[in-house]
């Protein structure tokens, strides 16, 4: 490790192999961008239960302790053990912990810091979402979130605004990403949390860029990255191409979903399958909940899977056409329950 670095890290580090391991694995240049007061010590940090996992991280609940006071938290970690970890998959994992430090937003996920000396993984550490996801929330609550035509309208238009709100909640937190110069790319109601109060937080930047001062980001499709085909727009399948107006299509995918009670767009079919569908101008159906109108459907979601990127609406439009169809409307979705 460079002088410097030990200089700046060594009052954080405890005596331990596998933490001077995952240390000497981390890029020199990444390690340089953490800035000091997000590093964490071990010993202020319990792990506790695994709460979820993906293909290359686990999460798991865990304890801070600071201050006198013991705050739960979420812990991210690489999966596996340390010969299987990467320089690149350390350095992934950390500056996705870097694009959320200056995050600040009641509708997206924060950073509360970055624990370097536990090994063999560095740790994430963010806050506790204890409602867990939207998509596990849809999918429980499927029964009571799908409106048959018999259904009372009154009934139909409360359920309507409750999920319209969940959207406007999503659209918020994308507006503001957008505004940052970020594109998430991997939007998804499986990507969207729910906390202790029952708000909406935009999470999981595992494939997020910064593109401020640039129009677009590309990626070639042979990049080794897995990419979430279901949920991406033409242009990112075809060209590799990620702007604001792929992550609206995203949205409009993320709305659907929020008013099929999660239900998996393409449902049945492959990837492979997905990609030509769209780039025959295949368009998902209306969801077969009453709730949903034509409003949402044909002027939101459709909206949202325009062919051309500039007949999309910007994230600052969607926001105010659901607030539109909001302005009318009581009631909000508990989702604490």
């Amino acid at each position: 490790m460079a002088f410097e670095m030990e200089i700046r890290l060594r009052p954080m580090l405890t005596s331990s192999n596998n933490a001077e391991i995952c240390l000497n694995k981390i890029d020199q240049e990444v390690l340089k961008n953490i800035p000091y007061a997000l590093l964490m010590k071990k010993t202020h940090l319990k792990i506790l239960d695994c709460v979820g996992q993906g293909e290359f991280a686990k999460v798991y609940k865990g304890h801070y302790y600071i201050d006198s006071q013991c705050i739960t938290v979420a812990v991210k970690a690489l999966k596996g053990t340390l010969d299987r970890y990467s320089s690149e998959s350390m350095k992934e994992l950390i500056e996705e912990s870097l694009v959320m430090k200056d995050l600040q937003h009641p509708n997206v996920m924060g950073l509360i810091g970055i624990c370097l000396d536990a090994g063999p993984s560095p740790l994430i550490v963010l806050p506790y979402m204890e409602g867990g996801s939207l998509l596990k929330y849809l999918i429980k609550n499927r029964e009571n979130l799908m409106a048959c035509t018999s259904t009372d309208d009154d009934e139909i238009n409360q359920l309507r605004s409750q999920l319209l709100s969940v959207c406007l909640q999503i659209g918020k937190g994308m507006q503001y990403l957008a505004g940052k110069g970020l594109i998430h790319r991997d939007l998804a109601a499986r990507n969207c949390m729910i906390d202790e109060h029952g708000n909406i937080k935009v999470a999981d930047f595992g494939l997020s860029k910064d593109v401020s001062g640039n129009v677009y980001f590309r990626q070639g499709m042979s990049s080794g990255v897995k990419l979430p085909i279901k949920w991406m727009a033409i242009e990112s399948i075809e060209d590799g191409i990620f702007t604001e107006k792929t992550d609206i299509w995203s949205f409009g995918i993320t709305v659907w979903e929020v008013f099929n009670g999660g239900k998996t767009p393409y449902g049945g079919f492959s990837p492979t399958c997905v990609k030509t569908m769209i780039s025959d101008g295949y368009k998902l159906e209306a969801p077969s909940n009453s709730a949903c109108n034509d409003d949402i459907y044909q002027k939101t979601m459709l909206k949202c899977w325009e062919r051309d990127p500039n007949e999309r609406p910007t994230f600052a439009q969607v926001v105010t056409d659901i607030d539109t169809l909001l302005s009318n409307s009581v009631g909000y979705l508990d989702l604490t329950k």
